[in-house]
C-alpha cells in the first residue's frame, strides 16, 4: 500500500544551526496519526526553500499541507533532534583538557552556552582528571529552558549544578 506523502513550508522557524529564524520545509507521511518525517531543510526565503525540496524530488510528487501541519513537521523534528541532544555523549579531544579556559578549571561539572543571549547551544561538560566528556546539549530559546536543562542535567547525575551568569572566555 503506498502512502501519502506531504509536504509544507513556512517563515520564522528557528534553525538550530544557524540560531536565526528561517524558512522551515519538510516532507512526510502519516501513519496511525503521527508524522514520520522524510525530509527537512532551512532557508533563507520561499524560493530557496522550494529549490532545495525540488532538487531532492519532493516538488510535484508531494500534496501541500496546510500551516499547522508545517508547525507539526517542525515540532517533530525538534523533538527527535533534542532526544538525540539529550542522549548523545562523546569524548571532547584529548588536547582541550591541556589548553585554555580547559586547562586552569577544576574537576566536576560545567554549563557551556554558546553566547549571552538567546537562542542559545548549551552544553554539559564533565571534565575529569585527563579527559572531558559533553554529556548532554540542548537548544535553549530562553533562560526558563535553560533552567529546565541544568535541572534534568542535576537529576539525570545526581549533582547540583546553578546557573551563572555567562562570562566570556580570555585568550
Amino acid at each position: 500500500m503506498e502512502q501519502t506523502v506531504f509536504r509544507g513550508c513556512g517563515c520564522n522557524f528557528l534553525d538550530p544551526l544557524t540560531l536565526q529564524h528561517r524558512w522551515f520545509g519538510a516532507v512526510w507521511t502519516c501513519k496511525n496519526k503521527a508524522q514520520f518525517l522524510l525530509g527537512y531543510w532551512f532557508a533563507d526565503n520561499r524560493d530557496k526553500l522550494m529549490a532545495l525540496m525540488q532538487l531532492e524530488g519532493w516538488g510535484k510528487t508531494s500534496l501541500e499541507a496546510n500551516p499547522l501541519e508545517v508547525k507539526k513537521a517542525y515540532q517533530v523534528f525538534r523533538a527527535a533532534q533534542h532526544k538525540q541532544d539529550w542522549e548523545h555523549r562523546s569524548l571532547l579531544p584529548l588536547r582541550l583538557a591541556f589548553i585554555e579556559p580547559w586547562k586552569r578549571v577544576k574537576l566536576g561539572w560545567y554549563i557551556v552556552k554558546s553566547n549571552e543571549g538567546y537562542p542559545a547551544h548549551v552544553s554539559a561538560v564533565q571534565k575529569k582528571r585527563l579527559l572531558l566528556w559533553l554529556e548532554h546539549v540542548a537548544l535553549c530559546e530562553n533562560e526558563e529552558q535553560l533552567e529546565q536543562f541544568i535541572h534534568q542535567v542535576n537529576l539525570r547525575h545526581q549533582i547540583a549544578l546553578k546557573n551563572v551568569p555567562f562570562r566570556t572566555c580570555k585568550r
